[in-house]
C-alpha cells in the first residue's frame, strides 16, 4: 500500500518569542551579484491552507553585501527556505543556488535551490563571475540537509504481496525465506535510522526524520531515540510533536479503545463513532483528496464495503484535507457509499495529532466494542484477514 507522508508537509515557517535564544541572521557577500535587493522566502500556508512561499525578510544589496535578519524567532527551523533577487540586467526573478562543498560539480546533490533557515548567524559567500552558486556556512541544519536530507522507511508492500502469494500457493519454504527477507529489510532500515540519530543527536533535521517515520517504529524504539537526542532539539516544535506522538501512540495500540470523534459530513451534520460503527466491526480510513495513493485505493475500499457491509462491518472515511471545496469535489467524483467525515473548516492537524496519522492512507480496524484490532498495518490483505477473523469470532 503506497502512502504519502503528511509530516514532511508540516515543516513550515513559524515564529516564537523565546527571548533567551538568538534570532536568525544571514550575512552575504556575493561578488558581481546583479541585484539591488535580496529576498528571503520560506514555506508557509495561506488562509486557504495552500502552500505558499512568502517573503519574510528583505535587505538592500550594496557591492554584493547584505544582511538579512528578523527580530522574531523561529519556533522550528524552516525547510526549503530560498534567497532570490531581481536581476538588474534582465529584470527576471532569480533564485540563488547553494553548492555542497563535500561534492564535486558532476555529482548528484552538488547544487541545492534551498537551505534550512534556523536561529543562528549564517554566511553566504561567492562570486557570480566564477559560478552561479554560493557557499552557505554556519548552518549545521543545512549541512545535515545536504548530507542526509529527508529519510523514508522503505515500503513493505512488495514483500508483503510476495508473502501473500506464496502463502496462497502453499509454498511454505519459499514463504519462510520471504518472511526472513522482510525481517532483514526492517532490521536494516531501523539500524540506519538509529545510526543517523547517534551521529546527529543535536540536529533538528534528525528529529524531523524520526518524527515523519514514527509510524515505522514502536513507542519503545521512539523513546530510545528521544533518550539520545539533545534537549535543545527536543524542545523545538518538532521535538514536542514527537513526544506527543509517542504518548498518543500508546493509546492507539491493539486492544485499546479507539478515541471517539465528532466530525461532520458534507451536509455539516456531526456524527460520533458510536452513531456510525458497524455491529461487528468498523474500518476507519484517513485520506485526503490530493493524495494519489488514497484515491487509487478507493476501488479496493468499495469492494471491501460491498463484501462486508451486510455482515456487520462498516466503513468510515475521515479526511485530512486542507480545503472543504477540494474535499467535497473529490467526494462528488468518487461517490463512496459509506460515511465520509471531516473537521473542516477546522485544522486538519488536530486529526493528525489525535490519531497519529503520519502518512496517508492510514487505516484502523476496530471490533464491535470500538477496540483497535489493527493500527495502521499498511497491509490491506492483513486487514481483510483480520476482518474475516472478527466475523468468525476468532
Amino acid at each position: 500500500m503506497k502512502k504519502i507522508n503528511l509530516l514532511a508537509l508540516l515543516c513550515l515557517v513559524s515564529f516564537s518569542i523565546l527571548a533567551q535564544q538568538k534570532n536568525f541572521e544571514i550575512v552575504g557577500d556575493i561578488k558581481n551579484l546583479p541585484a539591488k535587493q535580496i529576498y528571503l522566502r520560506a514555506l508557509n500556508r495561506d488562509k486557504n491552507r495552500k502552500i505558499t512561499q512568502p517573503i519574510i525578510a528583505l535587505a538592500k544589496v550594496s557591492n554584493g553585501k547584505f544582511i538579512l535578519q528578523k527580530d522574531t524567532l523561529l519556533a522550528d527551523p524552516a525547510w526549503s527556505a530560498e534567497l532570490s533577487y531581481k536581476d538588474s540586467i534582465t529584470n527576471k526573478i532569480e533564485i540563488i543556488s547553494f553548492y555542497n562543498p563535500d561534492k564535486s560539480p558532476d555529482e548528484r546533490g552538488y547544487l541545492h535551490g534551498g537551505f534550512i533557515l534556523e536561529n543562528t548567524k549564517m554566511q553566504v559567500n561567492g562570486d557570480f563571475k566564477l559560478k552561479k552558486a554560493v557557499l552557505l556556512s554556519g548552518s549545521k541544519e543545512t549541512e545535515y540537509q545536504m548530507k542526509t536530507g529527508l529519510m523514508f522507511a522503505p515500503s513493505l508492500s512488495p514483500i508483503n504481496k510476495k508473502i501473500d502469494s506464496l502463502q496462497a500457493l502453499g509454498a511454505s519454504d519459499q514463504m519462510q525465506s520471504a518472511l526472513a527477507e522482510r525481517s532483514e529489510i526492517i532490521k536494516k532500515y531501523k539500524a540506519e535510522f538509529k545510526q543517523m540519530v547517534i551521529e546527529n543527536p543535536s540536529t533538528w533535521g534528525a528529529v524531523l526524520n524520526i518524527y515523519q517515520n514514527a509510524h515505522s517504529f514502536s513507542p519503545q524504539e521512539l523513546e530510545e531515540f528521544v533518550a539520545i537526542f539533545d534537549k535543545s532539539v527536543m524542545s523545538t516544535a518538532t521535538g514536542k510533536k514527537l513526544l506527543n506522538h509517542i504518548q498518543q501512540n500508546k493509546l492507539l495500540l491493539p486492544s485499546m479503545p479507539f478515541p471517539d470523534f465528532s466530525y461532520a459530513d458534507v451536509n455539516n451534520k456531526k456524527f460520533t463513532l458510536n452513531q456510525l460503527k458497524g455491529k461487528k466491526g468498523t474500518l476507519i480510513v484517513f485520506w485526503a483528496s490530493w493524495c494519489g495513493p488514497c484515491r487509487a485505493e478507493i476501488p479496493e475500499l468499495k469492494t471491501f464495503y460491498t463484501n462486508y457491509k451486510d455482515k456487520g462491518i462498516d466503513l468510515i472515511s475521515i479526511s485530512t484535507d486542507h480545503s472543504v471545496v477540494d474535499w467535497k469535489k473529490a467526494l462528488d467524483k468518487e461517490k463512496m457509499p459509506w460515511a465520509n467525515l471531516s473537521n473542516l473548516p477546522g485544522d486538519y492537524k488536530e486529526i493528525i495529532s489525535k490519531y497519529n496519522v503520519t502518512a496517508i492512507p492510514a487505516m484502523f480496524l476496530l471490533d464491535k466494542d470500538n477496540k483497535i484490532v489493527l493500527a495502521d498495518p499498511n497491509d490491506f490483505k492483513l486487514i481483510q484477514k483480520h476482518t474475516n477473523q472478527i466475523l468468525q469470532g476468532i
